[in-house]
């Protein structure tokens, strides 16, 4: 009887263990372009890049190589997620006019010739992002002619998206100088989500590995396994 109670209130324990898995979020860096090998001005100019994401999740932030090249100026950065209509990979890609997230930063201090990795993040109002899905960036500043941001013109160090150049109202733009193979220097944080067991189910669990343990230790103790000399003498006939 009481080895039944014992296995009953074992696999109790296992089934709440099973029950008190949470899924907790864990931030990854998705799409990487930082190898700058130049620069823009936004110079009024607004810049969009577009990309394909790789990991399913909640895109929280984007973080771009910038430096504040005059040192002085007083206009602030926007950067705009937004989706793509048309034109993804072509020389005119049509941006969407609503923005899925929207961050503004303050006057980036000067930094002279040295980029800065400026980080806007958006984990108030994350965007539910699935593999493969297309978005675009777009970066302008409130002035304009104040800042460079940094760009990669390898033709293959990133081929799941282009940078492209408009006006910020958008929403047809069309591609920079630099071609099809250019990329701002970017990188995108995507919160992903992963079952782990909460603190309540790890004690659940420990419960559960001790009461077997303890079971084990009583039976070896109620039947001890007896040794060559302790067996009794085969009877002579």
């Amino acid at each position: 009887m009481k080895r039944s109670c014992l296995i009953l209130s074992s696999f109790c324990c296992l089934l709440l263990l099973a029950g008190e898995t949470r899924v907790r979020a864990s931030v990854v860096t998705d799409q990487v372009n930082l190898n700058t090998q130049g620069g823009r001005f936004t110079s009024g100019t607004a810049y969009a890049q577009t990309f394909t994401v790789g990991v399913a999740g909640n895109l929280v932030e984007i973080d771009l190589e910038m430096f504040n090249f005059f040192g002085a100026a007083t206009d602030t950065i926007t950067l705009d997620v937004r989706s793509i209509l048309s034109g993804f990979g072509t020389s005119t890609v049509a941006l969407g006019g609503t923005n899925l997230a929207t961050v503004t930063l303050p006057t980036l201090p000067a930094s002279g010739n040295a980029f800065v990795l400026e980080q806007f993040n958006f984990s108030g109002t994350p965007i539910a992002v699935n593999v493969n899905d297309e978005l675009a960036f777009v970066l302008h500043a409130s002035v304009g002619n104040s800042y460079e941001v940094g760009v990669n013109n390898s033709p293959s160090y990133f081929p799941r998206g282009s940078d492209y150049s408009g006006t910020n109202a958008g929403p047809s733009y069309g591609l920079t100088l630099g071609g099809a193979s250019e990329s701002l220097a970017f990188q995108t944080l995507v919160d992903t989500p992963a079952q782990v067991p909460e603190p309540g189910s790890l004690a659940l669990l420990s419960l559960a590995a001790a009461s077997a343990a303890g079971y084990a230790w009583r039976r070896n103790r109620r039947n001890p396994v007896k040794s060559a000399a302790q067996l009794p003498l085969p009877v002579a006939r």
